[in-house]
């Protein structure tokens, strides 16, 4: 970059850019140092730097969560039935006389339309939002731990989900009047992409 604005780049102003990026993702912060050369007529200061990195960290996920949404519009859409949720992406189940759900183990159960990443990604940390999270979710979110994130059906049942999954094809299949080859698919569980 000090090529390009023709500056000397001293001692102490390569310390001071070494240790505000040092850990910057290097091929961001190379997309970020491209634009500030073809947009801007000066030599940037820190905070222009970061402000372009984040702009352009914050349009990557954008996009990335856009292409994400758009693969599993394409999932759900091909899902024909699925006998677990009935296409809606949530499994209800009793345990021990309550009610709780669960998300399906079908494509809809991955469904971005329906679901948050951090309810579908155990893994995912979102960002801690003060005025949004509770006092006991921030602590978690601080543990490094996602407290948004919902099991799937399999994962909530353990070891009694083929229990439930076997009641569900029975209820599917007494419930509707479906062709020797659906009945089939179902016994198959071919409507059910999980």
């Amino acid at each position: 970059m000090s090529t390009n604005y023709s500056k000397t780049v001293d001692k102490q102003l390569s310390v001071l850019w070494n240790s505000c990026f040092k850990e910057f993702e290097f091929e961001t912060f190379k997309l970020t140092c491209q634009k500030i050369i073809t947009t801007s007529d000066y030599f940037p200061k820190v905070n222009q730097v970061i402000a372009v990195y984040k702009q352009i960290e914050s349009d990557a996920e954008r996009e990335k969560f856009e292409k994400l949404k758009a693969n599993h519009r394409l999932l759900t859409q091909s899902q024909n039935d699925c006998y677990l949720c009935n296409n809606t992406g949530f499994c209800n189940y009793t345990q021990n006389g309550y009610e709780f759900m669960a998300r399906c183990i079908c494509a809809h159960g991955k469904d971005l339309n329906k679901f948050s990443k951090a309810q579908i990604d155990k893994e995912y940390i979102p960002e801690i939002k003060q005025n949004s999270h509770s006092g006991k979710d921030i602590e978690k979110l601080k543990q490094g731990i996602n407290p948004f994130y919902i099991p799937t059906i399999k994962e909530a049942l353990g070891k009694k989900y083929y229990i439930y999954e076997a009641e569900k094809k029975a209820q599917k299949l007494e419930r509707t009047s479906l062709s020797d080859e659906e009945k089939l698919k179902i016994l198959q569980g071919g409507f059910c992409n999980g």
